[in-house]
């Protein structure tokens, strides 16, 4: 589990954050919920202000799949470098207005940190791969 197999290392204490993906799965998966089409990678660059419709568009689906939604309310949170008060902010607004429940706030937290994994991960084999 040291390396990705030419020789580039997996970070110090990857073994350690992976058992701790795995106590993450288990917790969701006592709890699952319906899954929705979701972007699964909704960092800026995929949001385009199209001025002149007065339209947001979201472009680049290649990630895209059936997700619990909170997946990408995590991710772009992530993404976009949100303090906990614009966080709160963002849950409001995706909720209607309403103060998201103690169990949709733990999924986001959880999922941050799956993302945080995922995209170290996905950089990793971007290097390794040669894709800068």
């Amino acid at each position: 589990l040291g390396e990705l197999g030419d020789g580039t290392a997996l970070p110090e204490g990857y073994g350690e954050a992976l058992a701790d993906a795995q106590a993450v799965r288990a917790a969701l998966s006592a709890r699952p919920l319906p899954v929705a089409p979701c972007h699964c990678d909704p960092l800026c660059e995929n949001f385009v202000d199209d001025a002149e419709s007065g339209a947001m568009r979201i472009v680049d689906f290649e990630y895209a799949g059936m997700c619990d939604p909170l997946w990408d309310v995590a991710d772009l949170s992530v993404e976009a470098g949100l303090d906990a008060a614009k966080e709160a902010e963002l849950l409001r607004a995706y909720f209607g207005g309403a103060t998201p429940t103690q169990e949709e706030v733990g999924r986001v937290v959880l999922y941050k940190a799956m993302c945080d994994l995922l995209w170290t991960l996905w950089g990793l084999l971007q290097h390794k791969n040669g894709n800068p």
